[in-house]
């Protein structure tokens, strides 16, 4: 699932205004994580997609797996 830039993770790759190439290169990622409760990655998750913070997209695929 894409997550963008409501991905808890997503670094900024704008400085002063200017895009940097490099900074975007770190969003440019996959993660595999585990569902188990003392994953903090996925408790970050969980947090940010309670929060409605996550991409509206990215939203309704994690509901249909976690909702």
């Amino acid at each position: 699932m894409g997550l963008g830039a409501k991905f808890p993770w997503h670094v900024d790759e704008f400085v002063n205004g200017a895009f940097r190439s490099e900074l975007a290169q770190e969003n440019r990622s996959v993660y595999l994580l585990s569902t188990g409760e003392d994953n903090q990655m996925f408790k970050r998750l969980i947090e940010a997609y309670n929060k409605g913070e996550l991409a509206a997209e990215a939203s309704d695929i994690f509901a249909r797996y976690y909702g």
